[in-house]
């Protein structure tokens, strides 16, 4: 039997509104050819109504439960309702068989989990269709009175009901033996009058059917509306043997129609006024102050610190916090004002009749004040502030709604940048600023057109073998008066999504060029291109790199995108987006600023990326201070709980390379090991490179247990510095005084019970005695400061830097003495290999 195909591209309709999973979807639908599918996306039942009245005709419906403007099972009747016998595919991340049941009962030809694979979502929405269309006619013969939801009435020619339906009873409460040989008009509500019913039947004798609402009434009186559609059934001499009716209940879509027309208008956590309704009535205002004169003010609000929130306590104690918000701000409003969300932590004001400076500028105080005060979430005290921007309108002509809450919206962040919890007024001197930001963007593109930009290679190196494993390419401008910028010299404050995608598109393709021409001279060095936050808040971007990279990248694993942590951590559901297609293409995703953005482990397991980068800050703190090498430390762990490599960014002296090898980091990156450079450059570094630090070769001997020896500088330096702090006054917290309670001592004391060979040595034994001096000079410091001695303080302060200097001397000694005692271990367990063999 041959496999049932179609024979052309169908047409899905994605209801989802989550912008990036709706743009998941439609590249999951339409990523290959051979069964692709048209896709059109609507996020709530009011864009499903518009698609509808436009003429979309779907094949299939990819339905998500939850909507705005709809929930759970609802959220299938009413489609239902909107598109009719439309197969429907749940498409929701809830694993429950309740639900499941259900929304099959309702209609649904299938029931998926979010993210499926693509072949799977494109394989169930193509069996939907196939079983919707062969099933069909044995649907309508089997349960047209069984389990029909519309009522089925069946009369004779004269008009006497021989058969009904469950659901008709249902609805009228009339059983079926009430209503056998009576005639339909025993339903009859009054509401119609007679010339109504005299329509009716003319037009069932001419055409032979017909539609419309009617308002019936139950066998106990109450009044509901039907949906109503009559058929005359004619036999092969054209005559009419029997009626058909079928009608359903839609006294609820009445009500939420109306409902319906609410939420289109309102926002659903606050009942607030949404945007549309916001700019309806900005217009309606428009209208009186043209008319009669006055001034309103249209003043943007932002809420500062309410991510925070959200991210400690949840999304309840937001949502709570929006909903405090909003009444708060309320009550500081008249009647004739209006407060709208315009989502997420976004508001605006519509405040009327504002010619009396003074009170606006107390009413707009008392706004900031209201949000301000705590808010008390269960046992937990949250605060946040408020950002205003105010724009006012007088009568001028020219100016809409949209450029009047985009000027408050620039006001607004010029008083967010100015410190927050404060309000500004629209400049016209800041909107000059932006235009120069226009400017500047054009200048930068005309840069691009004029081939100014360069792309620079900086290598990642391997610490064992001192070889690069990889290339960073890196943006430069060489500008015609200013030379060669740094793209922290010509980017900030760029965010326009065109051009950062023009940029984006330019260097990619100079560098697929530049990795199939190393392929074609058989050098695999793979390259790094970073990603800007803008282009990963564009829905689009995902299928734009797909499109670009397709059938172009030499070798899998050729080419690797970097991503900041804060931003993947921001707009986690568009990197996953991205790693999807990154997956497709065999490209690497980096994780860059690693420890910069407080990732969780759900976050890494989650995200799956092959490489970690860390923040470079980490790095050149490590040497001195301990909070920053255990975070190194921490990401060392990390990356090999996960199974990536981890990248150590901003190696600037031997010292940080030295370390890190010790930690056991097997990559790096920084001027010390190799700056950025041009091509040219780099393909003659390539060819005359050697090793490029001699110690790299001791990253073999480094055992685990030898940790504290290895970071013991580092924490002598931390801690010195910390009780120089203490005594200033600078830091509340006393470093741990006590012999045994810091790592080295630890460390030491277990050694020198163990009694092993580096415990035996002189240089150890002498370390042991300039700890205990060390930590008795500085008890002897904290007796004299905290009885004022000043002289006897500095005395003792100078004395403990001398013991610091002969401490970490030592600690170099003893580090050599280990070096010898492990190269001799190694050698003498390599010779006793050798014998065995």
């Amino acid at each position: 039997m041959q496999p049932l195909t179609l024979k052309y591209q169908p047409q899905v309709l994605v209801v989802e509104d989550d912008l990036d999973e709706a743009q998941l979807i439609r590249w999951q639908l339409t990523e290959k050819a051979e069964d692709a599918f048209r896709a059109e996306v609507a996020a709530n039942l009011t864009e499903i109504s518009s698609l509808i009245a436009s003429g979309l005709q779907p094949d299939v419906v990819l339905l998500d439960l939850n909507l705005p403007d709809s929930t759970g099972l609802d959220t299938v009747r009413n489609v239902s309702q909107l598109l009719g016998s439309v197969p429907i595919v749940v498409h929701t991340g809830r694993d429950d068989f309740a639900l499941t049941e259900a929304a099959i009962e309702l209609g649904a030809q299938d029931y998926l989990i979010k993210g499926v694979d693509s072949w799977i979502l494109r394989k169930s929405l193509r069996y939907a269709i196939l079983r919707h269309e062969r099933d069909e006619q044995d649907r309508l013969a089997r349960s047209v009175f069984e389990h029909a939801s519309e009522a089925i009435l069946i009369t004779d020619s004269r008009g006497y009901i021989v058969q009904v339906n469950e659901a008709f009873t249902h609805i009228t409460g009339y059983s079926r033996e009430e209503v056998l040989g009576r005639t339909p008009s025993l339903l009859k509500s009054g509401h119609h009058g007679d010339a109504f019913y005299q329509q009716l039947w003319e037009e069932l004798q001419s055409a032979g059917q017909w539609r419309g609402e009617v308002w019936n009434r139950r066998k106990n009186g109450e009044l509901y509306a039907e949906q109503l559609n009559i058929n005359a059934v004619r036999d092969s001499r054209d005559e009419t043997t029997q009626y058909v009716a079928l009608f359903s209940d839609i006294t609820q879509m009445k009500e939420e129609q109306r409902s319906l027309h609410h939420k289109a208008n309102h926002d659903a956590l606050t009942g607030l006024p949404n945007r549309s309704l916001f700019l309806d009535r900005l217009e309606q205002a428009f209208v009186g102050v043209r008319r009669h004169g006055g001034r309103l003010a249209v003043v943007f609000l932002d809420l500062d610190g309410f991510k925070p929130v959200n991210d400690t306590y949840g999304h309840d104690a937001g949502d709570w916090v929006l909903q405090e918000v909003s009444q708060r701000i309320l009550g500081c409003l008249r009647a004739e004002d209006t407060l709208a969300r315009m989502g997420g932590d976004e508001f605006v004001l519509l405040l009327q009749h504002q010619t009396d400076m003074p009170a606006t500028l107390k009413l707009l105080q008392r706004v900031l004040s209201e949000v301000a005060r705590p808010y008390h979430w269960k046992e937990e005290l949250l605060q946040v502030s408020a950002s205003l921007g105010v724009s006012l309108y007088s009568g001028e002509t020219g100016v809409s709604g949209e450029s009047l809450m985009q000027q408050a919206d620039e006001a607004m962040y010029q008083a967010k940048n100015a410190g927050k919890n404060d309000f500004c007024f629209y400049d016209s001197r800041h909107a000059a600023k932006a235009a120069e930001q226009v400017a500047y963007e054009i200048e930068i593109r005309q840069a691009l057109k004029e081939q100014q930009l360069r792309i620079y290679y900086q290598p990642v190196i391997d610490l064992q073998s001192g070889q690069p494993v990889a290339v960073e390419a890196l943006l430069r401008w060489q500008h015609p008066e200013k030379g060669l910028l740094l793209p922290d010299d010509f980017m900030e404050g760029v965010d326009a999504p065109d051009l950062l995608l023009d940029l984006h598109e330019w260097m990619l393709d100079r560098v697929l060029e530049q990795l199939n021409t190393w392929h074609q001279h058989n050098l695999l060095l793979p390259i790094t291109i970073n990603i800007s936050p803008y282009l990963l808040k564009q829905s689009s971007f995902p299928e734009h790199f797909y499109q670009q990279c397709q059938n172009r990248l030499p070798t899998p694993g050729c080419l690797s995108l970097e991503v900041k942590e804060v931003d993947a951590l921001d707009k986690l559901a568009a990197t996953e987006s991205l790693q999807a297609v990154c997956e497709i293409l065999e490209v690497h995703l980096i994780l860059d600023d690693f420890g910069a953005g407080y990732s969780s482990l759900p976050f890494l397991k989650r995200l799956g990326v092959a490489e970690l980068k860390t923040e470079r800050s980490f790095i050149d703190g490590m040497l001195d201070s301990s909070s920053d090498l255990a975070v190194v430390e921490a990401s060392l762990g990390l990356a090999s709980a996960f199974r990536c490599r981890l990248t150590a960014k901003g190696v600037e002296n031997s010292q940080e390379c030295y370390l890190l090898t010790r930690l056991g980091c097997h990559q790096a990156q920084g001027h010390f090991l190799c700056k950025p450079m041009p091509l040219e450059a780099l393909e003659d570094w390539l060819k005359s490179r050697s090793l490029l630090c001699e110690f790299l070769s001791e990253f073999g001997l480094y055992q685990r247990e030898d940790l504290p020896l290895v970071t013991a500088a580092v924490d002598h330096r931390s801690w010195v510095h910390q009780l120089e702090e203490y005594l200033a006054d600078r830091n509340q917290h006393l470093p741990p005084l006590k012999l045994e309670a810091c790592r080295f001592g630890r460390w030491w004391h277990s050694r020198e019970s163990e009694q092993g060979e580096l415990s035996k040595q002189p240089v150890f034994q002498r370390l042991g005695e300039i700890h205990e001096q060390v930590h008795q000079t500085a008890e002897n410091l904290l007796t004299a400061h905290q009885k004022q001695q000043q002289a006897e303080v500095e005395v003792l302060f100078d004395q403990l830097k001398r013991l610091k200097s002969e401490m970490l001397k030592n600690l170099e000694e003893l580090l050599l003495v280990n070096k010898r005692l492990l190269l001799h271990t190694y050698r003498q367990e390599s010779s006793k290999m050798e014998v065995n063999e």
